[in-house]
């Protein structure tokens, strides 16, 4: 061997020393050097690289006795290949970009959309428009159940959700006997008359059943598995459960005839009931929504006598690719029963009579396959399902909600527990509930905090319009996120130009006095959701609030 050769490792070896001795692991390691450097340069120049240097790597890792080969580890060299592809379309792309200004018509039907077209300030989050401002002063009202919402803004919140004794009490009693804070105040009554006072009382709801141990809203999430729930199975519990669930129901049911009670809502498993009064978002009578429904349930209330209407049908809410099938399928049908043997003489032929078969009546009109009976059938669990029942009706209704089996889970954890009923008002057998609170700060990418406050529980319409209006008092913007209950968006969707009947807002409002809501939340509730701008969403998952005025979208 010669005395010159000095060993520097792999990363010494050039080509001009290979004429020496050189150990195999080192030549191994200088070859697989040499293999990146041309692949690497491949990259650089955006050629494909050749199939055998990839082979010549592979083979090198097999053969080297130091490595093993993973043979479920992805090649790097693969993921060259598919960057060099990606930077070519990119830089292709780019330049046609550059020749090819984009289109002012794309562009005009972009700026259609208020929220996704619409540009993101980061220096307050909120989006701004620059023709059309689709924004009021007023938030109008949600008739939808909200499970959280969250609060953001730039500026610090005059909120916290810790309290001190004279803001819970204050709060608490302006909650329980329908005050206003700065209104009593004047007439020599001593209450705190601070934001966070107010904060806390906007945080409250009477709700029945109350199972601190048990989640009771929202019930639609709750899944029944085969064991039974502590309730189930005793039936004292649960029969003792359920007659001071019937007080409680009719404690509401009576507050709302007399216009004492704007609302309350039923959440059940299977559905969610919403009862409003007179007056209340233009409506002339007592009235209540159900969704959603099947036709079993719908079935159920007509063996009853309880007269109801499907506005959302009746209107031509459906599918137009849906009315075709069954057009297709109504004639199909027709012609099936033309070849066929009439039912009357087949069953005179067994002795039998027509009546005992209804089904197999000619003189129903084929009911089976019409058209409305299968647009009924096929809206079951959907939207569409809405069902509006209005005045008189409304006791029936009542009685068939306390006597309905299906209210009522009979296995999992939730079986023999009623259902949940939220009101804004205090009743009969009502527990005062108060939501969680929560505060945080958060740090965006560009270095700035905000703020956040996070509210979870359910959320009536007057306390996401109280929340918001005690926030515009002292924010000049801020941004909120709501999460609703899906069962209950339906609400939002009926009007009543869709019932053929209105009230004006003057006169409910004053029939309402009562009811403990304020005068200006009261008129925001009775005021009619009939929009004809189509911008302007009837439900909304983001509010935005900027100077004096309201932006929302039902899209967060």
């Amino acid at each position: 061997m010669n005395s010159d050769y000095n060993l520097n490792g792999p990363m010494g070896i050039q080509e001009e020393t290979l004429l020496h001795w050189v150990k195999p692991n080192d030549l191994m390691k200088s070859r697989k050097i040499r293999a990146k450097k041309q692949a690497l340069k491949a990259r650089f120049s955006c050629s494909p690289i050749q199939n055998k240097f990839v082979k010549q790597v592979k083979n090198e890792q097999l053969s080297s006795p130091s490595s093993c080969r993973n043979p479920f580890k992805c090649s790097n060299i693969k993921k060259e290949i598919d960057d060099c592809e990606k930077s070519e379309i990119s830089k292709e792309s780019l330049l046609f970009d550059q020749v090819s200004p984009p289109s002012k018509l794309n562009s005009s039907r972009n700026n259609e959309n208020c929220f996704s077209s619409l540009p993101t300030d980061t220096r307050n989050g909120f989006k701004e428009v620059e023709d059309k401002v689709l924004s009021e002063e007023i938030l109008p009202v949600d008739w939808s159940l909200k499970c959280k919402v969250r609060f953001t803004s730039f500026k610090p919140f005059q909120w916290r959700h810790t309290f001190k004794t004279s803001e819970e009490a204050t709060g608490t009693t302006g909650f329980v006997r329908c005050l206003n804070a700065e209104t009593e105040i004047k007439n020599g009554r001593t209450l705190d008359t601070s934001s966070n006072a107010q904060f806390y009382q906007c945080c409250l709801v009477w709700q029945h059943p109350n199972l601190p141990f048990i989640n009771l809203f929202p019930r639609e999430k709750q899944k029944s598995s085969g064991q039974f729930g502590i309730y189930a199975s005793d039936k004292k519990i649960s029969g003792a459960l359920h007659s001071e669930w019937g007080e409680s129901l009719r404690s509401l049911y009576q507050l709302l005839r007399v216009r004492q009670c704007p609302f309350f809502y039923i959440c059940a498993h299977s559905f969610t009931c919403l009862l409003r009064a007179a007056g209340i978002a233009g409506f002339p009578h007592t009235h209540a929504f159900i969704t959603p429904t099947s036709k079993g349930f719908r079935d159920a209330m007509k063996k009853e006598g309880i007269e109801f209407s499907m506005p959302l049908i009746e209107k031509g809410h459906v599918d137009l690719k849906q009315s075709t099938l069954e057009d297709e399928e109504l004639n199909l049908a027709s012609e099936t029963n033309d070849e066929s043997e009439e039912p009357d003489d087949f069953l005179e032929t067994l002795g039998l009579e027509t009546s005992q078969f209804p089904t197999l009546n000619q003189n129903r009109g084929k009911m089976s396959f019409s058209r409305e009976y299968k647009k009924v059938q096929s809206v079951d669990g959907l939207a569409q399902s809405l069902v509006y029942v209005e005045d008189m009706e409304l006791q029936g209704l009542i009685n068939f909600i306390l006597n309905c089996g299906s209210c009522v889970l009979t296995t999992g954890p939730m079986a023999g527990i009623p259902p949940t009923l939220l009101s804004p008002v205090g009743f009969n057998g009502g527990t005062l509930r108060s939501l969680k609170v929560n505060s945080s700060t958060v740090r965006t990418t560009s270095g700035e905090t905000q703020y956040c406050v996070d509210i979870q529980g359910p959320l009536l319409p007057t306390a996401v319009l109280h929340l918001c209006s005690l926030l515009s008092s002292s924010q000049d913007n801020y941004s909120v996120n709501l999460i609703p209950l899906n069962s209950s968006l339906p609400f939002c969707s009926v009007s009543p130009s869709l019932i053929g009947s209105s009230m004006p807002m003057a006169f409910a409002s004053e029939g309402l006095v009562d009811c403990g809501i304020g005068k200006d939340i009261r008129e925001v509730l009775c005021k009619s959701n009939d929009t004809s701008d189509e911008d302007f969403p009837s439900s909304y998952r983001r509010i935005n609030f900027n100077n004096g005025k309201y932006l929302w979208s039902d899209k967060l």
